[in-house]
């Protein structure tokens, strides 16, 4: 619907004309009635006519000034106006302002509705027109947006896709995408952090929009940056072209990354990106570049963890070791000690050697394609391991642990990933052993009481039944709930009670014999553990005896 108003001082044409025409086959709806100019000019402030029906002359604000207001309020708005005969004046400035038609009084209701009818149609055409053309600009728009996207992504991939010697030409290439720039160029490399996960979370559909409201929303984004350029580059990654014509410093450009980084967070919740930054370069000559070093730092972020901005030129590097392989070999041997305290369940010492692990692959900055191989080849032989155990896992659980595998990106993704398959695995482990660590237990205890009157400490114990001293604590902690020292302690003071019973045999032997030859110290471990000193535990057994 069409909305009008319609403007005039005598009652009866104004109220006659709304009641009389049949609006709605018009199209139209009468939004206002004016009785003069200055009531007239408000309600078009307020409700944005469309079509304005005027009486020429009001008092006050005559049509003329009502239509003059309308168009600076509206440059679109249609005005018709309403004459007498002796106006004629007032209707030829009327045609020469561009009043699209005038009615003379006293007003035929026929004429009127052809000539709305008519305004109607002339109105339809025009916003078809200007529909029209909006979709050709935009279209247009697309269309060198795009260009200038593949044209970018080649200066970025493509080594020398622009000529140093054809400079001439370079410059004209420029110009025809709109980059006549002046300014330093620096090249932002963003890759979408858990890209697998993230994705895996939306359908085809749901993905394709977010990704196009991605786009748009960095598009406004850089549009506040000026001169900067977003370049599509693979699902997960995409590069930022920025000029800088104000020679920010490091500050700066730390700012606008962490800019990009709140607008993903605010926008997309289940979205985080990390930054690799270029050196600054003087030209678009050097785009290769720039993306080479872009990309290497956000390699780094391997080491550095999701979310992490990295400056090229922050980055150390050794000349000595970059690009030299460490021998496989090397990690086989960490596999080993990892394997062994897996095999009876002792997580604690398979946790460590898991780290020492992490810890050499650390030092020596392997990739991430290295890292990857390292940790498949452990899941394999935890695999392996799993069935030589008798351990039963689902196969979907055994799919599900190589999948995670591959969707790790950080240090610290694979450090979690492997951690919570050795704990999983050896307390299954621990569980389906459970017989033979009561054998270990009764084995310690038979050592306890074999040797409890020498100076016994855990680990020459874990070394009679073959194992590591943590590994035999926590035996000792699981199956009786006791400590290795308690356990001891507690052997010696059972046999100092029974001892204490001969009336014959001296305090000091007693200490000594137990293997506690200070007796001072032997009666104070006595008084905590029993709660009489030696000397009143003897005599109220003699009471009670």
């Amino acid at each position: 619907m069409f909305k009008v108003l319609i403007a005039d001082d005598e009652y009866t044409i104004r109220e006659g004309l709304y009641a009389t025409l049949d609006w709605v086959a018009l199209q139209c709806e009468v939004i206002g009635l004016a009785k003069d100019g200055n009531e007239a000019i408000a309600l078009i402030k307020r409700t944005q006519p469309d079509i304005v029906i005027s009486d020429i002359r009001m008092p006050g604000i005559d049509g003329l000034q009502v239509a003059e207001a309308a168009w600076i309020i509206n440059p679109q708005i249609k005005i018709i106006l309403l004459s007498g005969y002796n106006e004629f004046e007032y209707a030829k400035q009327a045609l020469q302002l561009g009043v699209v038609d005038f009615l003379l009084k006293p007003t035929v209701y026929e004429e009127v509705r052809e000539t709305i009818r008519n305004t109607v149609h002339t109105i339809m055409i025009e916003r078809r027109q200007h529909e029209e053309l909006a979709k050709d600009k935009n279209e247009f728009a697309n269309q060198i947006v795009s260009l200038r996207q593949n044209f970018l992504k080649s200066l970025l991939t493509i080594p020398q896709a622009l000529s140093e010697q054809d400079e001439q030409n370079s410059q004209e290439r420029l110009r025809l995408y709109g980059l006549d720039i002046k300014g330093s160029v620096y090249v932002l490399l963003c890759r979408i952090d858990h890209y697998e996960a993230v994705r895996s979370a939306y359908s085809v559909e749901e993905w394709q929009l977010l990704l196009l409201a991605l786009t748009f929303n960095m598009n406004e984004h850089l549009l506040t940056l000026h001169n900067s350029y977003l370049v599509p580059l693979k699902d997960d990654i995409f590069a930022i072209v920025f000029i800088d014509i104000h020679s920010l410093g490091e500050l700066s450009l730390l700012a606008i990354c962490q800019g990009l980084q709140d607008l993903m967070e605010k926008k997309y919740l289940r979205l985080t990106i990390s930054i690799g930054l270029s050196q600054k370069k003087s030209s678009f000559l050097q785009l290769n570049q720039a993306y080479l070093e872009a990309d290497k730092a956000l390699e780094h972020i391997f080491y550095l963890g999701n979310e992490s901005i990295v400056f090229y030129k922050d980055l150390l590097w050794s000349s000595a070791t970059e690009g030299t392989p460490h021998p496989y070999s090397v990690y086989l041997d960490y596999f080993k000690p990892i394997l062994k305290s897996l095999q009876i369940g002792d997580e604690i010492s398979a946790q460590k050697n898991l780290n020492n692990l992490i810890a050499s692959i650390e030092s020596n900055r392997e990739s991430h394609e290295a890292v990857k191989t390292i940790c498949i080849d452990l899941l394999s032989q935890f695999m392996q391991l799993l069935d030589s155990s008798n351990v039963r896992w689902p196969a979907e659980r055994r799919e599900q642990v190589y999948t995670e595998s591959l969707r790790c990106e950080t240090l610290d993704d694979y450090v979690r990933m492997l951690q919570l398959v050795v704990g999983e695995l050896s307390s299954d482990i621990y569980k389906l052993t459970r017989s033979k660590h009561k054998k270990i237990v009764e084995q310690v205890l038979d050592i306890i009481s074999n040797h409890f009157v020498e100076d016994l400490n855990l680990g020459w114990v874990a070394e009679q039944v073959h194992l590591n001293s943590s590994y035999v604590s926590r035996l000792l902690k699981n199956e009786l709930n006791e400590n290795f020292t308690n356990l001891v302690t507690k052997y010696r003071m059972e046999k100092a009670k029974a001892m204490l019973k001969d009336p014959q045999v001296k305090i000091y032997e007693v200490a000594d014999q137990i293997g506690m030859p200070d007796s001072h110290y032997f009666s104070v471990k006595f008084k905590k553990y029993t709660g009489m000193t030696p000397s009143d535990y003897r005599g109220s057994y003699n009471e009670i005896f």
